[in-house]
């Protein structure tokens, strides 16, 4: 066995045993078992190559059960912990973009003092939709600090603890505020808030929030109809900020230099440079940097001619993330899609392709390969879908193959809309059209397959349902590489 293979198993492991902390209660007493174990076949079994390597395989995944549970433990023993549950006056500053609705904003702080007591941590702060916030602003605030609350299916302490907030201040008392020297990041917030506006003002509702989460994440401004639509019909997954988003970005424009007679090596740098300049457009966001490098990474893989080799990148590049913060792996949706579509696309668009190879391809609009990129990233995100929601789309796999071909054109149309609407209102008017015709038709196409005819309730345990859906894919994959060798 080859040391990369090697490596990507020991990082498949490590990802594992994040995961079993992730959904069980795993004790000291097993860990002991099972480091004892590892020891034994890495020392006492040398000579034999292959108890050796599955030695350190179990020793990279009690690593992995141990960084998840020590991130459990920090996010217990956080500079707040003291302070749950009481009034305070805290002095802080807005450390993230504000997240504004309809009627309330949410503001992540960074606390500078609690009681006149020097701490850094970061809350969850619900206020008003007015003032407007910017980030970067000091406030003086006075309310209750409080636990996150969630229920039993979800579990909202943890999800924040994944971005390391450990506490909600529900509309507390703002004594004061002051404006600090916007900086570098704070314009680039400022520039992405005034991209909205060439949006919001020219594509009408439910059509233009959706196309602004889609275009530049926001989907605090998804109506909660809008959003039980998409999630019945099986398509809510395009308002992430994904890897899969970026990599049918990165397909659709790679077709399209290659239709233009460019060479790879001219696509993927023209390509990367607008992974990063959207990367700049969504405001520098953590999951938009996530998405970017999992783009990044199928898009180095295509140029040098070995998916496989981009396979074992994404896998170490998603367990280094992971080993930064572990939490990400059950409770960041992105995360999740971004891993498994960009893996999906690698091993499984060669197969999809080949099946629908009876398509055409026209030369600005790839149909055959769109199609097959997509399929095998909806096979591969499948489990994520199916485990995130209670309810799963019965026609999912078809609604998703309609949207398919106009995702990368809507968030292509999307930017170029934001950009005019700043410099020329009039072309921005005019590009308006044909953008709110593409999300009329995912709109209708949401409204459609969310009837409940199309959609049934989960009822059987998401853990459940999660293996069930990796042992298939696992068949699948298996079956298609089997199937490769003759």
């Amino acid at each position: 066995m080859s040391p990369s293979r090697c490596f990507l198993f020991f990082c498949l492991f490590f990802i594992l045993g994040i995961f079993l902390s992730s959904f069980l209660e795993i004790g000291l007493e097993f860990l002991l078992v099972v480091v004892i174990a590892g020891l034994i076949l890495v020392s006492v079994f040398w000579k034999y190559k292959k108890a050796v390597i599955f030695g350190f395989c179990l020793l990279f995944s009690v690593l992995g059960i141990w960084r998840h549970q020590l991130a459990l433990s920090l996010a217990e023993k956080s500079s707040l912990s003291g302070f749950i549950g009481e009034a305070v006056n805290l002095t802080a500053y807005i450390c993230q973009e504000p997240l504004k609705g309809e009627k309330t904003t949410r503001l992540v702080l960074e606390t500078e003092k609690i009681g006149g007591v020097g701490a850094k941590a970061k809350i969850l702060a619900t206020v008003p939709r007015y003032p407007d916030f910017k980030y970067g602003q000091k406030l003086v605030l006075s309310g209750r600090l409080e636990k996150p609350s969630g229920n039993e299916s979800f579990d909202y302490e943890k999800y924040l603890a994944k971005d390391g907030i450990y506490a909600t201040m529900n509309f507390p008392d703002i004594l004061a505020f002051k404006e600090h020297p916007e900086s570098l990041y704070g314009k680039i917030l400022s520039f992405k808030e005034k991209l909205r506006e060439g949006i919001y003002e020219n594509v009408p509702p439910p059509q233009g929030p959706i196309l602004g989460a889609i275009v530049l994440g926001d989907k605090e401004k998804i109506s909660d109809e809008w959003n039980q639509k998409l999630s019945l019909s099986g398509i809510r997954h395009i308002t992430a900020i994904s890897g899969m988003n970026f990599v049918l970005l990165a397909g659709f424009l790679t077709a399209m230099g290659l239709s233009l007679g460019l060479g790879r090596g001219q696509i993927f740098y023209f390509v990367l440079a607008v992974l990063v300049f959207y990367l700049v457009l969504t405001g520098l966001e953590s999951s938009s940097l996530r998405a970017v490098i999992m783009a990044f990474l199928f898009l180095l893989a295509q140029k040098v001619g070995r998916l496989s080799s981009g396979g074992r990148a994404v896998v170490f590049a998603a367990s280094l993330m992971l080993f930064m913060n572990p939490l990400l792996l059950k409770w960041d949706v992105g995360f999740q899609l971004s891993f498994l579509a960009v893996l999906g696309m690698i091993y499984l668009a060669p197969f999809f392709r080949k099946l629908l190879g009876f398509l055409p391809d026209f030369r600005f609009f790839p149909l055959a390969s769109l199609l097959g990129t997509t399929l095998s990233a909806q096979v591969f995100t499948l489990p994520v879908l199916l485990s995130n929601f209670e309810y799963v789309s019965l026609t999912s796999p078809f609604s998703n193959l309609l949207i398919a071909p106009v995702v990368a054109p809507v968030m292509i149309l999307g930017i170029c809309l934001a950009l005019l609407g700043l410099f020329a209102k009039t072309f921005a008017w005019i590009l308006s059209l044909p953008c709110y015709l593409l999300m009329a038709f995912i709109t209708a196409n949401a409204e459609f397959f969310s009837q409940p005819i199309f959609w049934q309730y989960l009822s059987l345990p998401r853990l459940l349902i999660l293996f069930f859906c990796l042992a298939l894919i696992a068949s699948i994959f298996f079956y298609w590489k089997k199937r490769q060798q003759f």
